[in-house]
């Protein structure tokens, strides 16, 4: 293992003026001497339910637009969201869905997976929330993980035929009689529940079983919301899986209240009637605890401009909808910032931008700024392990923490920097982040071990990132543990060269990893994407980085490439990109190796 604690050598990303800067941002601080704060947060925890935070806010805002979903057509007010919520919650009870059944919801973004959402979440059953870009493989991984005994899902979205592929997994579906429908269990096969015109032999009608609720829905409802605690799951959301095969983190209501109410909060969404731009996909917590849940507290008005992620509507919405806020992943706002120096859309309506999802570089705020003219930039930092928020960005804040850090400590949230002992490390100096809180999952269902290596008995969360954090609360990252690069026994941390990278007037996005090297170790290798009819060089890279760059942290080696291997949510993979490279690279060294020995 690698000493971090006492490396003079370690990469940090802000010069030291912008680091005593931030440390005196005077917000919370602690006695204790080693990177440990509690931020106990103004306002005490909520017990409730999601069902209670979408009849309350039916209460507050009964004919406000709780969504607007522009390429359906449809527009829902927050009273209109708990009728069409309480018809389907007794609608699954009379199918003989139960508290702690897995309902996989699955499709693109539509007011119907909305209405599931939250139905599921009011009679107690637990929600598994499947990227809708999944292939068989995926499908039949995650439904067997989570023991899935329900599916909800369009029929099909564009080149997704998904009620095909579920009758390829469970060819018996288009045999059954409406009796063996209706008794199916996870043991034999889902119910599968189509948003469809069409009546399909195999599943039943989403709008019949809205039908049925509407005719049955009092007493079996309230029996049933009774037995519902705070302290239950709500919810299944799979981690990224950018280094294997996804994990299924089971969350609770208490996660998602506890989380969302401060984030509303933070996001300054009491200050107006917001309309909240969404990028994201449902089944991330970027949107779903960031943004759908903070809804239901502030009243704010969730707008979707696409099914799924589309940049140019994204921009159209923002013009012809007035919407005041936008969210999205860094990759998001890079297109969306492409796109409006093009176009030139009206934006005149947007104040604030909120990102999260993966680290986001400064310079990209920058452009957020300058390009989209809104009045403040907000960032989160979290997991999906941690329900989204662990650091947050907060009101009045200066325009260098925005844009420098991941945000301040959320409330009620517990986090320690420590060393590969687990010894605390000092202020301002780097290690793994551990988090504890309210936030923290439950655990990674039916995963014994894997809880085990991500969450203690003591309740710390490891995050496997490399973090900095300050007395002030703030705190950055650094890098992912295992993406350190050790070059001639010097600690390298990829994030800091891609962020200096990524300032370059040619370069749209920057990896940095290692490769193998016979007398150092590793070298740095760099893979680029540019801006269209442009290249780069070496050294033009050099010559960018003198001065700037300390000079063993300059890349030795370079690939430009169209795009990088990612995730199904959109997250680079970067232990593939890496394989792939260097697969490449030592392919290149035996050419030349060989060409020189005369072979």
């Amino acid at each position: 293992m690698v000493n971090l604690r006492n490396n003079p050598t370690v990469s940090i990303l802000l010069t030291a003026s912008r680091q005593f800067y931030i440390q005196q941002c005077k917000y919370h601080a602690s006695s204790n001497k080693g990177s440990y704060l509690h931020h106990v947060g103004k306002n005490p925890m909520l017990y409730k339910t999601i069902g209670d935070l979408v009849d309350e806010a039916a209460k507050r805002y009964p004919d406000r637009n709780a969504y607007v979903l522009c390429e359906e057509n449809k527009r829902i007010t927050f009273k209109e969201l708990k009728e069409q919520t309480d018809n389907l919650a007794a609608g699954l009870l009379t199918l003989g869905f139960k508290k702690e059944d897995k309902v996989a919801l699955w499709g693109p973004n539509t007011l119907d997976w909305l209405i599931s959402f939250f139905a599921t979440a009011k009679i107690g059953v637990i929600s598994v929330l499947m990227n809708p870009v999944y292939q068989i493989p995926e499908l039949k991984y995650s439904l067997k993980k989570a023991h899935v005994s329900g599916i909800i899902t369009p029929k099909s979205f564009r080149a997704h035929n998904y009620f095909e592929m579920i009758n390829e997994l469970f060819p018996n579906l288009k045999n059954s009689s409406k009796e063996d429908l209706e008794s199916f269990t996870s043991q034999s096969l889902p119910r599968v529940i189509l948003s469809s015109e069409n009546k399909l032999h195999g599943a039943f009608q989403f709008k019949n079983i809205l039908e049925v609720g509407n005719t049955c829905k009092l007493e079996i409802l309230n029996t049933a919301r009774d037995k519902v605690s705070p302290d239950d799951g709500f919810c299944i959301q799979f981690s990224s899986g950018t280094t294997g095969k996804p994990k299924a983190a089971l969350l609770s209501h208490n996660n998602y209240v506890n989380n969302s109410y401060p984030v509303t909060e933070r996001l300054e969404l009491y200050d107006e009637h917001h309309k909240i731009c969404l990028q994201s996909p449902f089944f991330h917590v970027l949107a779903t605890d960031v943004i759908i849940c903070p809804a239901l507290f502030s009243g704010s008005t969730v707008v979707v401009p696409s099914k799924s992620y589309n940049p140019l509507k994204t921009l159209k919405t923002i013009e012809t909808e007035k919407c005041t806020y936008l969210n999205g992943t860094p990759t998001m706002f890079v297109d969306v910032i492409k796109l409006q120096k093009e176009h030139n859309f009206d934006l005149s309506s947007l104040k604030y931008t909120i990102t999260g999802g993966a680290p986001c570089p400064p310079v990209l705020f920058q452009d957020k700024l300058k390009t989209l003219q809104v009045k403040k930039v907000k960032s989160i930092y979290g997991m999906t392990e941690t329900t989204a928020v662990v650091f947050q960005s907060l009101p009045n804040e200066s325009k260098m923490c925005a844009t420098e850090t991941v945000g301040h400590l959320a409330d009620h949230v517990e986090a320690k920097v420590v060393d590969e002992n687990g010894k605390l490390v000092p202020f301002g100096k780097p290690g793994e982040l551990h988090i504890r809180g309210n936030c923290a999952m439950l655990e990674y269902y039916d995963d014994e071990e894997k809880t085990k290596e991500t969450k203690g008995r003591d309740g710390w969360i490891k995050t496997g990132d490399q973090f900095v954090l300050y007395e002030s609360g703030y705190g950055q990252i650094v890098g992912r543990l295992k993406d350190m690069i050790i070059r001639g026994g010097e600690n390298i941390f990829p994030k800091e060269i891609e962020d200096f990278l990524n300032t370059h007037p040619k370069i749209v996005d920057s990896q940095v990893f290692g490769v193998p090297d016979e007398r150092m170790g590793e070298e740095i290798m760099v893979c680029l994407r540019v801006i269209e009819n442009s290249t780069i060089t070496l050294n033009e890279i050099e010559s960018y980085s003198v001065g700037k760059l300390a000079k063993f942290k300059i890349p030795k080696y370079l690939r430009i490439v169209e795009d990088y291997p990612r995730t199904l949510s959109g997250k680079v993979q970067k232990h593939k990109l890496r394989e792939m490279i260097v697969k490449e690279f030592n392919e290149e060294l035996h050419l030349k190796s060989s060409v020189a020995s005369g072979l």
